[in-house]
């Protein structure tokens, strides 16, 4: 058998472990409740935004704190997979490892870096933490793969700097702007990899200059119009969406808000290099004082957390430079390091999650040696040039911001690369064991990566992730209806101790759902002693109060909250329905608006804003928000039932009469439905007659 041949059935088999591996993982996540409801930090955040999209909202209205490129790229997969999440995550995971190809065909032509590019690709077929993260609703899942496309159209661009190709200007001219596209498309999606990106310019540009002396006159002009192409596009793809936040209220020249936020977090006194702040009191204490502060000194969050930031360092130069270091080290790390949902209990939730915790420290182990090994020698540095480049732009970016799993996690394709020439290499010089010199530098290479990568312990506390996790887990299951296993995950967190304003309000929802009021204000009133800057238990205790009758009460919880929070989308809805309460349906009307700004794909308040209009006998609009409401959800049995009515007060008969054989359709043994059906056939029997 010949060995392109060999090469085709080994290419055949590692795609069909992907797919197979892919299934099996997401199998095995089904059975979670996070499987089809994304929940926990930046996750709930991206599902939201894509969905807006899919509702028209295609530009955004206030500074956000993620950039654009992701949730525009969820939407897309929602809309293709007719929001199944089961759909959602295998495309996303598969479009991931599929885009892992291009960078593989091209470094598999070169001998040097054949077993990088061999081990780029099983890995990315089968490393179970990049399955996990590209099974998720982050920007990773996407970062990753635009990552591997912008190293191969680098790549790729660089055979057009030999003089043969320059008379092919077309082709040159395609291959930079498509490398400036996707640098672009990179940042857009995290600015994190911004530095990364100017890595790989600068690269590229290093490469230019070095064989300047050996181009004629014309190809030097050529190169320097490619490399002027490569910066229009990347601007083309940046700069409308930092001009759009700079025009927004409270926005700033940046691809995302809360950069300095982020920064601060790295860069303070109280940091340990990883995500130490987590939801709860401490973070929403973090961000109401940000936001106080900001207002007092007439500047900008952002700007202000910079400035404390930039304190702290010129305040603390030893402990910065300490930190610095820390966070260099933990870049290659194989200790799990959490930032949003990514807790143990429900990271390792699946077998072959739970059963493969070792992997990250054979890869980065690995890896390490071969970067070590290229160091001492460096004849394989000019074939990785890209893959070092970007690997050292978003070192030093993770090494002066915060690191975690999930940041590091874009620097897959480089650690994969160098740990399959680092393999390569060892195995190599392990077996010339006789040539003590090769033998012991091997040797030490290696055990100085593994102590590198296995010894420092970030930072972390198992038994507070554990009470995050279940805290999240009982939210989930409160918003699905299952209270007992809610109640049962709320009582773990307050056995656990930590994140007790979070159990608190979970149970009194759980009590608040059994209809047992007292117990459900007690605990509200729990929570908002332990955490009084969020306001969920604020609004919570207002809506207590409206269903005791209590209705001083209420408006005093729900005039706090609107104070303090007053674009808060929980807050919004529950007075929204309070006002319905109280009989003011304009009231009512005005705040689901101002709601549906923020979730205008929430079909319970189009629905409700829909009723509001009905009894204001706007049935136009009425009408609108119930077809609104069917648009999202067809078998919505009472918006349908709803739009017979508001045809039947248009007198619209036919259309009533369609809209009322639809609602019995989904509720056949509604007597309200067949008695509203003998009414509209009166009216059109009537009408007939009469002509």
């Amino acid at each position: 058998m010949n060995r392109k041949r060999q090469e085709k059935i080994w290419l055949a088999v590692i795609i069909t472990a992907a797919v197979i591996i892919r299934l099996l993982y997401l199998q095995q996540f089904s059975s979670s409740p996070l499987f089809r409801h994304p929940a926990g930090p930046d996750v709930s955040a991206y599902d939201s935004w894509a969905k807006s999209i899919l509702a028209g909202h295609l530009l955004w209205s206030e500074p956000q704190i993620h950039a654009p490129l992701y949730p525009f790229y969820l939407a897309l997969l929602y809309r293709l997979c007719q929001m199944n999440y089961y759909w959602v995550r295998l495309l996303q995971s598969l479009l991931g490892f599929a885009a892992l190809l291009p960078l593989f065909f091209l470094l598999k032509k070169n001998p040097v870096m054949r077993c990088s590019a061999w081990s780029l690709l099983l890995l990315g077929a089968i490393y179970p933490p990049l399955i996990f993260y590209q099974s998720e609703f982050i920007s990773e899942a996407l970062l990753i793969p635009l990552i591997s496309l912008t190293i191969y159209a680098f790549y790729r661009a660089d055979h057009c700097l030999d003089n043969s190709e320059m008379a092919t200007d077309h082709k040159a001219l395609f291959r930079f702007a498509l490398s400036g596209i996707l640098t672009g498309m990179v940042i857009i999606c995290h600015p994190l990899a911004t530095l990364g990106g100017a890595m790989l310019f600068i690269c590229s540009l290093f490469i230019t200059v070095t064989g300047w002396k050996n181009k004629s006159a014309p190809a030097r002009q050529s190169i320097i119009q490619y490399q002027l192409i490569r910066i229009v596009a990347i601007l083309i793809i940046v700069l409308p969406v930092m001009f759009y936040n700079a025009g927004l209220p409270g926005g700033s020249f940046a691809v995302q808000h809360n950069g300095g936020a982020n920064f601060f977090l790295g860069n303070n006194a109280a940091a340990t290099g990883g995500c130490y702040l987590r939801p709860g009191k401490d973070f929403d204490q973090f961000k109401y004082n940000g936001k106080t502060m900001a207002h007092k000194h007439g500047i900008t969050k952002d700007n202000y957390f910079l400035r404390k930031s930039w304190q702290f360092i010129s305040e603390h130069p030893g402990s910065w430079l300490k930190l610095l270091l820390s966070k260099a080290i933990y870049v290659w790390n194989c200790h799990a390091m959490i930032s949003s949902g990514d807790l143990w209990p429900i990271r390792y939730y699946t077998p072959l999650q739970r059963y493969s915790k070792w992997s990250s420290a054979i890869l980065l182990v690995l890896a390490l040696s071969g970067l070590m090994l290229i160091i001492r020698k460096s004849a394989a540095g000019g074939a990785m040039r890209y893959l070092l480049a970007l690997g050292l732009g978003y070192w030093i970016a993770l090494t002066l911001t915060v690191v975690s799993s999930r940041y590091r996690m874009p620097l897959f394709p480089v650690a994969a690369s160098l740990a399959g020439y680092g393999s390569c290499q060892l195995f190599s010089h392990l077996r010339q064991w006789r040539d003590w010199r090769t033998f012991s530098i091997s040797l030490t290479i290696l055990l100085l990566a593994t102590a590198m990568v296995t010894l420092p312990h970030p930072p972390a506390n198992p038994v507070k992730e554990e009470a995050e996790a279940n805290a999240m887990l009982g939210e989930v299951y409160l918003l699905q209806g299952e209270t007992p296993q809610a109640a049962k995950c709320f009582n773990l967190t307050r056995q656990l101790g930590y994140q007790l304003d979070r159990a608190y309000t979970g149970l009194g929802g759980v009590y608040s759902r059994q209809g047992k009021l007292p117990e459900a204000k007690d605990y509200f009133l729990k929570a908002l002693k332990k955490n009084p800057y969020s306001c969920i238990p604020c609004v919570n205790l207002g809506i207590v109060a409206m269903r005791q009758g209590e209705h001083l009460q209420a408006e005093h919880y729900f005039s706090f909250a609107k104070q303090h929070w007053p674009r808060q989308p929980f807050m919004l809805y529950n007075y929204a329905i309070y006002q319905f309460k109280l009989q003011h349906p304009a009231q009512a009307a005005e705040v689901l608006q101002d709601y549906l700004t923020i979730k205008p794909y929430d079909t319970k308040a189009i629905y409700m804003l829909g009723i509001t209009r009905l009894l204001q006998k706007r049935y136009r609009k009425a009408g609108q928000c119930f077809k609104r409401v069917l648009y999202y959800n067809s078998t919505h049995a009472m918006a349908t039932f709803n739009l017979a009515g508001v045809e039947i007060e248009q007198h619209n008969y036919r259309s009533a009469y369609r809209y009322i054989n639809r609602f019995l359709q989904l509720r056949p043994k509604s007597v309200r439905g067949r008695r509203v059906k003998r009414y509209i056939k009166q009216h059109l029997t009537g009408s007939s007659n009469g002509q």
